[in-house]
């Protein structure tokens, strides 16, 4: 974990929210929301990649499964983050839109040393946990 590198990627954490439209814009209140569950989730996703595989964390956060919210969503921004911080420079073709992002995923964990990757995912789910602060939280 790098204190300086997840403050530089605050700024791309909050975008990235809503980029992969995680933070939505409630009609009613006119604010941009964020459900709750999606913050349990990207903790969970750290501590998945802190204690045991990598890839195994990032292709189980790429199935949405029975979760109450889209968890690909967040292996989205978590790439969104990436590619603005430099780490992944190019995307790579692919037919359906969940294949594209975790072919892009799945490759940058390829070409990267394990502990580098690791590393610059959990600075990066740290500053995506650390930006949903700063959106109203629903538990809806």
């Amino acid at each position: 974990m790098n204190k300086k590198v997840i403050d530089e990627e605050i700024a791309y954490a909050y975008k990235s929210l809503q980029d992969s439209g995680i933070a939505k814009k409630n009609p009613d209140t006119g604010k941009t929301e964020i459900k709750k569950a999606y913050q349990s989730q990207i903790a969970s996703f750290g501590a998945a990649v802190a204690t045991g595989s990598l890839l195994a964390a990032v292709c189980f956060f790429l199935n949405d499964g029975n979760s109450a919210v889209k968890r690909s969503k967040l292996m989205e921004a978590i790439e969104l983050i990436l590619k603005e911080h430099g780490e992944v420079k190019e995307i790579s073709g692919g037919t359906h839109e969940n294949e594209k992002k975790c072919k892009d995923l799945l490759e940058y964990i390829d070409m990267t040393a394990p502990k580098r990757a690791k590393e610059e995912m959990i600075n990066a789910a740290i500053a995506l946990k650390l930006a949903m602060n700063l959106y109203k939280l629903t538990e809806e």
